[in-house]
């Protein structure tokens, strides 16, 4: 639904036949944001950052500029802040303000592209004024014990991490000749469909929302868990069904699948241009990005909400669509429908007095969210509107969970 997303650019909407099935949301709010490469789409962490490489924005007439150590106001602070990105790689409010700042460097971006600039890493100079005698005595250390204290960012980068540099060059860009362009991507979703310990839905029956489509992330998802997410959900859906009576779907689940594909084909005409039809996709990513991604300011989340109703309005009418791109303009409907229901959680996060956390800024708000800590949300979608509700996160089971013990008993 983002315009800016490291997704691959085969991976488009679902979750909008889902919630309008009957599925129901999850922690709609909760996603992950972090720099990433915009042409060919990838997390630029680790030595990415430590290396250190020029964040450069150009205008319009192709004016260059430097932005960070405006932004910073002290080449020591800004260096350091991107350095600290190859630690600190997701977007995070804990790190505006102080300690690392390195979440200030996404701020820094977001905001020149704001203003119409297109921004990109530049590896083959250094900073202006860089010198290494300026690095924290973190970074100075790292880049020193790793034999890199030398040259400039791509000399580094080749010293530290030679196949990053080959990465780029198997997808036709040559960093040691060519700017890369980057933005503040969404990567994760960590909220999603609400279900049950056995991965089905909650208000849908004999539907498994697998993988990251469930929502079980919470507000900052570990390393590593959506790949184990991914296993246990499959296997914890997969006993379920087979221990079930019947593998067959119950006759009210086929009528409300039947019901949303009926509604889908009968937007089949015959005046609609598929350029059009992802142009409009375009569009409403760049909303997306715009007003619910990392940065959240209340009137633009009411703004893109009543933006996406209309175009919900609008859609039978304006897009009359001959069946050879049907399914591009179901993804479009999905991704309305999607979008209108996580701008929906967002708004009624705000209006609940939430502030900022996770990987996200509720512009206008002071200070880490705390009210919801013990909060779970719960997002329902019909018509058109989505409405949401609050309930108390359940405990975790106090249980004995010292690694030996529990694996001794699992091989007995």
């Amino acid at each position: 639904i983002y315009s800016s997303t490291v997704y691959p650019e085969s991976q488009t909407c679902a979750i909008g036949a889902a919630l309008e099935a009957g599925a129901e949301g999850m922690n709609l709010t909760e996603s992950q944001y972090g720099i990433a490469s915009v042409k060919f789409r990838w997390n630029l962490s680790g030595t990415y950052q430590q290396v250190i490489p020029r964040y450069v924005s150009v205008g319009g007439d192709g004016d260059e500029k430097e932005f960070l150590s405006e932004y910073f106001g002290d080449a020591r602070a800004a260096l350091s802040a991107v350095f600290m990105k190859g630690y600190e790689w997701p977007f995070d409010p804990a790190k505006v303000g102080g300690g690392s700042r390195s979440s200030e460097v996404d701020i820094a971006v977001f905001s020149e592209i704001k203003k119409g600039r297109r921004v990109f890493l530049d590896f083959t100079k250094n900073p202006t004024g860089f010198d290494f005698s300026l690095l924290s005595d973190e970074a100075r250390t790292y880049l020193e014990n790793s034999d890199a204290l030398i040259g400039t960012p791509i000399d580094r980068l080749e010293k530290m991490n030679a196949p990053a540099i080959k990465l780029y060059a198997s997808h036709g860009i040559d960093l040691k000749s060519e700017m890369l362009e980057i933005s503040v991507c969404a990567q994760h979703n960590n909220g999603g469909l609400a279900l049950t310990t056995d991965y089905e839905s909650t208000t849908l029956s004999r539907f498994y929302p697998v993988g990251e489509c469930g929502g079980v992330f919470g507000v900052h998802r570990p390393g590593g868990s959506a790949l184990n997410s991914t296993q246990v959900s499959g296997a914890r859906a997969a006993q379920k069904i087979a221990a079930s009576s019947s593998a067959v779907p119950t006759e009210s689940a086929a009528r409300q699948a039947k019901a949303v594909y009926g509604a889908l084909a009968s937007l089949i005409g015959d005046k609609m241009n598929v350029d059009d039809v992802l142009q409009k996709r375009r569009e409403y990513g760049e909303i997306m990005s715009h007003a619910g991604a990392f940065m959240r300011e209340k009137s633009a989340v009411d703004e893109a909400i009543a933006y996406f109703e209309k175009e919900y309005r609008a859609f039978d009418e304006t897009y009359k669509i001959p069946a050879e791109y049907l399914s591009e303009a179901m993804i479009n409907y999905d991704v309305i429908i999607t979008s209108l229901t996580y701008l929906s959680a967002i708004r009624d996060y705000i209006a609940n007095g939430g502030r900022s956390r996770g990987s996200y800024m509720i512009v206008g708000t002071d200070g880490i969210d705390e009210k919801h800590f013990d909060k779970v949300q719960y997002t329902s979608y019909a018509d058109g509107k989505a409405t949401s509700r609050f309930e108390d996160r359940r405990p975790i089971p106090d249980s004995e969970q010292w690694f030996e013990k529990v694996y001794n008993k699992f091989i007995k």
